[in-house]
Formats: C-alpha cells, structure tokens, sequence
C-alpha cells in the first residue's frame, strides 16, 4: 500500500495549529505531527481504525491531515476554513486528521 507523509512539522507550526483550533492538542497528536505530518494511501487502498461508536465498528479513511500539506484537500487549516461553516449546528467543532472513505455497499476487505 503506496503511502505519502507530509513534511514533519515543527514546534512553531504545531503551536500556531492549537492556537487557531482554540484546543490543547494531544502529545500523540503532536508527536505525529513532529514526525508524519500527516499521510495519504494511495487509491483504492485505505485504513480501518476501529471504533464502536459508528454502525460497522470502523472507520474507513484514505488521508490524516496535516500542516501545509502539498495537497490541499489534506490541509488541516484550509478543511477547517472550508467546510465548518457548514456544520454551524455543533459548538467548538474542529476537524483534527481524518479523511474518511465512502465504501458504499463495498464490503471491507480482509
């Protein structure tokens, strides 16, 4: 599976992400950030992170945003600029790093 990482964030860049969120990011979110800086697989692979609060018990994402990332639809400012106006229903809403995939009817792969 081809995967692409950003180019590592440094403290300052870090600092000024936390700043503009108006949160206190993770030390995990931080060190990812230090060393990844956000990744994307390449199509049509992706990633399942489990999780129980969502129908089938996973997640399904291509892409964890990062800082200034070379493509911007994996820019973590420019999906926070774009598209939480169009969630003015929630309070203190950020998106943090995932970019998830619509698997349709697909089955999850083994």
């Amino acid at each position: 599976m081809p995967i692409s990482y950003g180019k590592p964030a440094n403290k300052d860049e870090i600092k000024v992400l936390g700043g503009k969120l108006k949160v206190s990011l993770p030390e995990d979110c931080k060190e990812f950030l230090r060393l990844k800086n956000g990744f994307a697989v390449k199509y049509p692979d992706f990633c399942e992170l489990e999780y129980e609060g969502v129908d089938e018990g996973f997640i399904a994402f291509y892409a964890l945003f990062g800082i200034n990332m070379k493509n911007p639809s994996h820019d973590i400012f420019r999906q926070n600029e774009n598209f939480l106006n169009e969630l003015d229903f929630a309070e203190s809403l950020s998106f943090i790093q995932m970019k998830t995939v619509n698997l349709g009817s697909c089955s999850r792969p083994i």
